[in-house]
């Protein structure tokens, strides 16, 4: 065996190695008591450090033995049982389990090889002997378990299998995922063209809004500028008005102080025509129808009828004058200035109808018989 490992490279060696693993053989599943070994690929002549272990499962069923009194490690030879190993206790007492499936393996016996050489493969089995709760003596044993050993052609093949399919699950896995990304590729390339149209798009509706807004801007401080403009002229407006009221306010004034000398006059014209009536009443009752006929022809009949109709016009025009000064003063459909024009051409026509006056010679205005 050892003249033999030599040829076998390396490196291959340290791969068995490296792909074994731990791998438990678990026999009938209702036996208490479990052979194991390890590793789980055994190659002949390659392989170190095998190992059997006899334990005591307690997760799967509950032995009949109570107190252990020898564990023996047998190897199928033909028909026969060979022990291998055997470990002997005093009435060593197995732990007490609970069976709830978290209880730990408790190890009665190991046995390991140094290397794999044709010696190590074949089938064996724990026979585990003891006395039950009734001190009656009793054997179980585990269920057989064969260590198969692979020379390195087979175990390379059998790599090469394992690794096939394992190369075309990563394969099949690889394909899947590239579709995968390929699709998940196509969408973010499409979410990103809508995100640089959309930028674009923004980018126009910033640069338009940017535009209305400083248009806005020029317009607003334009239309400001106008208010502000129609503001000042409306304040001078206002000061030219106030000023204008002030004219026609002391214009009121005057021509209410007119309206009374205005007043005063009439009221003499009307006493004066009181007393010529009065003489004319007087005058008339002493004459006869002659003197009446030869009075109408006198020339100061005809003085006498030019100067009532004087005064009757007078009277007319005085009255037509108070008449449009009171609607100038009180009327809010002129302006100050127009209502001031008016004022004062009401009084420049009344100064020049008031000249007509009476004949100081008249003998109507004599009050004497």
């Amino acid at each position: 065996m050892t003249e033999r490992m030599p040829n076998i490279p390396s490196q291959l060696a340290r791969l068995a190695w490296l792909l074994t693993v731990v791998h438990q053989t678990s026999g009938f599943p209702d036996k208490p008591f479990q052979l194991t070994f390890s590793p789980a690929d055994i190659i002949r002549d390659v392989t170190t450090d095998i190992w059997l272990e006899c334990a005591h499962d307690g997760k799967t069923a509950e032995s009949n033995i109570r107190q252990v009194t020898s564990v023996k490690l047998v190897k199928k030879s033909h028909s026969v049982w060979e022990t291998l190993a055997e470990a002997a206790w005093l009435n060593a007492t197995l732990r007490t389990y609970t069976f709830d499936g978290s209880n730990p393996a408790q190890p009665l016996l190991r046995f390991k090889w140094k290397t794999a050489d044709q010696n190590v493969f074949g089938v064996y089995r724990c026979e585990v002997a003891g006395f039950d709760k009734m001190e009656a003596k009793v054997t179980e044993s585990t269920a057989d378990v064969e260590l198969q050993g692979w020379d390195v052609a087979s175990f390379l093949l059998k790599l090469q299998a394992q690794h096939g399919q394992e190369i075309k699950a990563l394969e099949e896995n690889h394909t899947v995922e590239m579709q995968r990304l390929n699709t998940r590729l196509n969408t973010l390339a499409e979410e990103v063209r809508q995100v640089s149209a959309n930028s674009v798009y923004l980018k126009q509706e910033i640069a338009n809004t940017n535009a209305n807004v400083t248009f806005h801007n020029s317009s607003t401080h334009k239309k400001l500028d106008k208010i502000n403009d129609g503001i000042a002229t409306l304040n001078a407006t206002v000061e030219t008005m106030h000023c204008n009221y002030s004219i026609v306010r002391e214009s009121v004034k005057e021509s209410k102080n007119n309206l009374s000398s205005i007043n005063k006059q009439l009221e003499q014209i009307r006493e004066r025509f009181q007393r010529l009536d009065s003489n004319l009443t007087a005058r008339l009752a002493h004459l006869s129808v002659r003197d009446v006929k030869e009075a109408a022809s006198d020339s100061k009949v005809h003085s006498l009828e030019k100067t009532l109709d004087s005064v009757v016009q007078l009277v007319e025009v005085l009255s037509e004058h108070v008449t449009v000064l009171s609607q100038t003063v009180t009327s809010s459909e002129f302006s100050p200035d127009e209502q001031l024009a008016a004022v004062r051409e009401s009084f420049l026509s009344l100064g020049g109808n008031i000249t007509i006056a009476e004949d100081e010679n008249s003998p109507l205005l004599d009050t004497e018989e």
